[in-house]
């Protein structure tokens, strides 16, 4: 008789012909592994690639970690692509997906692309129940790309240095990030019409443009444990976050060290975090900006900065509480209006702005003299915390407004 081996553990792609020193094209050989197989395993090894690598199944791909499996190519073409045609559940690890230098020309550069649609058009078929873990992604354009309904999908430990955008995702439900790093480029996250979204301990470093985060009609949106240094906030109207048209937000717990407000360009209105378009249900606690003792710097005299906005379009109100906003200082003898709240749709508890202390949306601590700076609501009262015979117990704002119109109270005795 003849016996048939059988076989369930992961294929090597050197069983293939891969080679992995870097030089040699190893494209047929792991297309070839991954076409035999739904586990593969790519040892530690530098292999070079000449055009994509194509995921059409359920498949888990991993490599030995991601400092030592290295997929690398110089073309104008995504490294892993998903063209699967059903609804099939990934599992990808270990991995550096590397293009050795970035171009913003080559808008083809996708390190890990995860759907045939686009923004206007979403794709038929996507991934689903799927993990990313341990990927380190340098160079791209995109450096993980969807437009598809995928659901249940978890990203952590990934690190994307020196790309266009960190992640671009359009669609889908249940979306995770957990300890996700996006470090140089201009724009993070870009998040938009998706159901369920969490980021949890992930943060954006040297990032410099408009748009540093942004989410456009995301139900439940919650990011906890953020953390940011030396980002730039550059031209007119840039945002650190900015949520358009979203529901159910919650940002808790934040640090930022280094952040720089650059008006370059001239007459920049630059906000931190922006909610409009019918956003409702927001949410924003324990923001540090910035963290302990540090500045942050603004320059190329913006006209205007503000730590949030909430205007007209948006829906209720939006609750700020126990967050700092403080300082901010000029290298360059910029003259710029600096605001903790720049519209009236805001309550706020506890803040702290610019040496002042945000009690309640209606109430500072104590202060030798009324406020200068920041949009104030009638009915706001300052407390005097240098009283003297015959000055004032307090002063009361009668009129909203930047700072408003403030009146004493409280006649003290001589």
């Amino acid at each position: 008789g003849r016996y048939k081996l059988k076989y369930d553990g992961s294929v090597n792609v050197k069983w293939f012909g891969a080679v992995g020193d870097g030089v040699t094209d190893d494209t047929v050989a792991i297309q070839s592994a991954m076409d035999s197989s739904i586990k593969i395993n790519i040892p530690s090894g530098i292999y070079t690639i000449s055009s994509t690598l194509e995921i059409n199944k359920t498949q888990t791909i991993h490599g030995d970690n991601r400092y030592a499996t290295v997929i690398q190519t110089s073309g104008d073409f995504p490294i892993l692509e998903y063209i699967g045609t059903g609804f099939n559940r990934l599992n990808i690890a270990n991995l550096r997906l590397y293009y050795p230098t970035y171009d913003a020309t080559k808008t083809n550069r996708i390190a890990l692309k995860l759907s045939q649609g686009n923004q206007t058009t979403p794709a038929g078929s996507w991934c689903e129940q799927s993990t990313f873990s341990d990927i380190e992604i340098n160079g791209a354009y995109y450096g993980i790309y969807n437009t598809s309904g995928a659901w249940d999908i978890k990203f952590s430990g990934i690190l994307i240095t020196n790309t266009k955008v960190g992640v671009y995702w359009c669609f889908g439900t249940t979306l995770n990030f957990t300890n996700v790093l996006v470090n140089g480029g201009e724009t993070a996250f870009y998040i938009y019409n998706v159901l369920n979204v969490v980021l949890t301990s992930c943060s954006a470093d040297k990032t410099t443009g408009k748009y540093i985060n942004q989410f456009i009609s995301v139900d439940s949106l919650n990011i906890i444990g953020w953390s940011s240094e030396n980002v730039v906030l550059r031209s007119n109207g840039a945002t650190y976050f900015d949520i358009n048209n979203c529901s159910g937000v919650n940002l808790v717990g934040a640090y930022f060290i280094g952040l720089t407000w650059d008006g370059i360009g001239g007459s920049a209105y630059q906000t931190f975090i922006k909610v409009y378009n019918n956003s409702e249900g927001i949410k924003i606690s324990n923001y540090m900006i910035p963290r302990k003792t540090d500045t942050h710097i603004y320059k190329n005299s913006p006209s205007q900065i503000a730590f949030i906005t909430a205007d007209t379009t948006t829906k209720g109100d939006t609750i700020v509480e126990n967050c700092k906003f403080d300082n901010l200082t000029t290298t360059d003898g910029s003259t710029t209006s600096i605001y903790f709240i720049q519209q009236t749709y805001i309550k706020s508890y506890g803040n702290i702005y610019q040496g002042y202390n945000f009690a309640t949306d209606r109430g500072f601590t104590q202060s030798a003299v009324t406020p200068s700076i920041g949009y104030v609501k009638k009915g706001t009262i300052v407390y005097n915390s240098s009283p003297t015979a015959s000055g004032y117990v307090g002063w009361v704002c009668i009129t909203d407004g930047k700072p408003g119109t403030w009146k004493p109270f409280g006649t003290i005795a001589a």
